[in-house]
């Protein structure tokens, strides 16, 4: 019995119970109703991250190669960090210096990522590098925001580029909507520890003529005290089409900055406090002037020719109280002021040109592309260090003694490239090269306080050959493989030490 009644209990109160619900349904059915438009989201991933086997003026069968497009919101474009930027070519070390943006320090496995100084930095196909032979640091950067895509080839990138063990990098930067007379871009950004950055672009296009230009300047107070910074970079491009067949475009590129340098840690004070600084005297700064001329010209259907000349002029420079973090930068009380800095001066002014021509053409079957070209480099890099600077606090080169070293180096560099691809079949290709490089260098000046006159010359050549082979096994997927020789210029640095700390 006690059963029968549980179960009509049960019943009675699921009868109940569905009646409250519906009759809570039937009032909610009044409620008006509105169907909201569908969001789509879109995700970018790049349907093809390397080059093509051919690709402007240059051969890239047969070798290992990234392209990196710039798209905002996937990278901090804006502050320059290139952990973001570069984080999907794997292989490629990154160190970012000062949090600021101002360097872009980079190499590839194996090499030093110090201002890229291993790499064959480019910008719209040339040299940014300070001196490409014997200092080839890149004090210029560029503003992330301006490029429009990266494109790197590893070390075996000799042949057609350059020396420079780490690869070639290529920034292309941003083209003019040639649809309007006039189009203006402009984005502000802010951020913590006084970040801001104002960039900025105009182009479009007349007739014959487009044109494209941009200013940005970024400046902060850094993550550490005494590592404030403000950057500027300006870039003009105008470019004459003849006709359908060729241009000629004059472009014209300037960086800057003023950074404060905190200075390193020892790792009990890294350990105690990360953020410490003992140093507030400490500045570096770079100027690079880069003017450009860019030739194009299609000579038939099956050749092409560019003769791009360019010169680079600008310095580096720096004022520092140099010693190791241990020791503070502390009033001296035998002098009652702040101990003398040591001011540190690089002045650059080159000139190269370099002539290329890409030549399609049958033997057969067998379809092959033949790229080869000619560089001429002559550069002048005047270094002054261990100047005895001021006691001051500011930023401040001036001299109370003159410059313990003080160095004249010239150098002249010719070279003669070629690369040949054999399309063996829709699949399979070979592409074998060769490279010839002569180096006249010249050395004058004293060193050891000014009390010892130096002076060399001498003259080098290196004959350099590289074969690559590619196998394409679908759209997306290929097998390469490559040996290339390669040589390692004398860099001016390994001839004295810059500071009292440094050992040769």
């Amino acid at each position: 019995m006690n059963n029968k009644y549980t179960l009509i209990f049960v019943l009675l109160t699921c009868f109940i119970t569905s009646r409250v619900f519906a009759q809570e349904g039937s009032e909610s059915d009044t409620l008006e109703s509105k169907m909201l438009e569908s969001v789509t989201i879109k995700g970018y991933r790049d349907a093809q991250s390397f080059l093509p086997k051919v690709s402007g003026m240059a051969i890239y069968s047969g070798k290992k190669t990234n392209v990196v497009s710039m798209r905002s919101g996937e990278a901090n474009l804006a502050q320059n960090v290139s952990r973001m930027i570069f984080a999907r070519i794997p292989g490629v070390n990154l160190w970012d210096m000062d949090g600021a943006g101002t360097q872009m320090n980079i190499g590839t496995r194996g090499v030093d990522a110090h201002r890229a100084i291993e790499m064959n930095m480019r910008q719209n196909g040339y040299n940014t590098n300070s001196d490409i032979v014997g200092y080839p640091e890149n004090h210029y950067t560029v503003p992330m925001q301006a490029v429009r895509q990266v494109q790197l080839v590893r070390g075996s990138s000799s042949l057609q580029f350059g020396s420079q063990f780490g690869g070639m990098m290529n920034y292309v930067l941003k083209e003019p909507d040639t649809t309007k007379v006039i189009s203006v871009e402009s984005e502000q950004t802010t951020g913590s520890y006084g970040f801001f950055n104002s960039f900025n672009s105009i182009g479009g296009a007349k007739g014959k003529v487009s044109y494209y230009a941009y200013y940005d300047n970024r400046h902060g107070d850094g993550w550490r005290p005494n590592s404030d910074y403000d950057y500027q970079a300006m870039h003009a491009n105008v470019t004459y089409h003849f006709n359908a067949k060729g241009s000629l475009a004059f472009q014209f590129s300037r960086m800057d900055y003023v950074q404060q340098i905190a200075g390193g840690l020892t790792d009990e004070q890294f350990e105690e406090d990360p953020r410490q600084s003992n140093r507030t005297r400490n500045y570096f700064s770079p100027k690079i002037n880069i003017p450009a001329l860019l030739f194009s010209y299609n000579l038939s259907s099956r050749t092409k020719l560019t003769v791009t000349t360019h010169g680079l002029w600008g310095e580096r420079s720096s004022v520092q109280f140099i010693n190791t973090p241990d020791v503070e930068d502390t009033l001296n009380t035998d002098i009652g002021s702040y101990n003398p800095r040591q001011v540190d001066r690089d002045f650059y002014s080159s000139f190269t040109l370099e002539a290329r021509v890409l030549h399609q053409y049958d033997i057969g079957k067998i379809k092959s592309t033949l790229a080869g070209g000619v560089r001429y480099f002559n550069g002048i890099t005047r270094r002054k260090q261990k100047g005895v600077g001021t006691t001051g606090s500011d930023f401040d080169l001036s001299l109370i003694d003159p410059y313990g070293i003080d160095l004249r180096f010239h150098t002249v560099n010719y070279a003669f490239f070629a690369e040949n691809m054999f399309q063996l079949n829709e699949k399979l290709s070979v592409t074998p090269g060769f490279r010839y490089e002569v180096i006249d260098s010249e050395e004058t000046g004293v060193i050891d306080h000014a009390s010892v006159p130096v002076a060399y010359t001498g003259s080098r050549n290196f004959p350099l050959f590289g074969v690559g082979l590619q196998f394409q096994l679908n759209a997306s997927s290929q097998l390469y493989a490559n040996v290339t020789q390669a040589y390692r210029p004398f860099l001016y640095a390994y001839i004295t030490p810059a500071d009292q700390i440094g050992q040769i």
